[in-house]
């Protein structure tokens, strides 16, 4: 009776051992920086050319509406946001880009050519703008905001930047030549 009490005590720390080691690594990776970036709404990434001045010289403004979830347990800091066409050709969005309340994109209907429509997004509103702290398992949505300088839609790689690490996702910028067909999520003037 005696040898059985002292083979179990043995294998018992050795069962709690692994039991609190495991819980701890899951605990460090829990703890990490990780956020996950998505977009919410098909085709809502656009450049386009303010109808109004607001004070920028670059021609045209691009527009990525962006879900940022933290899936850590621990706040995650974004000092900035990356837009990278080519090796050679990127642009920044910072806390010094700072976008209207509004901007209004103006597009044909596609039924028929005499109406037009417009489209009032609210980027200022809704901007991401860094310094950005989210909470630990929390969500942030609104728009990253680029000065840029392109004439066509483009592909291109949205970089997020964190202290720790920097997150990247595919994007493509559309010119809202078609925007009759849009939720009306947004308000719309016709």
């Amino acid at each position: 009776m005696i040898w059985v009490i002292q083979f179990a005590i043995p294998i018992f720390s050795i069962i709690l051992a692994t039991v609190s080691l495991t819980l701890s690594l899951y605990d460090r990776y829990l703890s990490r920086t990780n956020i996950r970036l998505d977009l919410p709404a098909e085709r809502s990434n656009w450049m386009f050319t303010p109808p109004i001045a607001d004070g920028y010289t670059e021609p045209k403004r691009g527009t990525i509406q962006l879900s940022i979830v933290n899936l850590s347990n621990v706040p995650v800091s974004i000092t900035g946001f990356r837009l990278i066409l080519s090796p050679n050709k990127q642009y920044e969005s910072g806390p010094n880009i700072i976008a209207n309340n509004d901007y209004e994109l103006i597009g044909p209907d596609p039924h028929d050519s005499a109406t037009t429509y417009k489209l009032t997004i609210q980027v200022g509103k809704q901007q991401l703008l860094p310094p950005l702290l989210i909470p630990p398992r929390a969500v942030k949505l609104g728009y990253v905001f680029f000065l840029i300088d392109e004439d066509q839609e483009f592909d291109a790689t949205l970089i997020v930047v964190t202290p720790q690490k920097e997150f990247t996702k595919r994007v493509h910028f559309y010119i809202p030549h078609d925007i009759g067909h849009l939720n009306t999520r947004y308000k719309v003037d016709m």
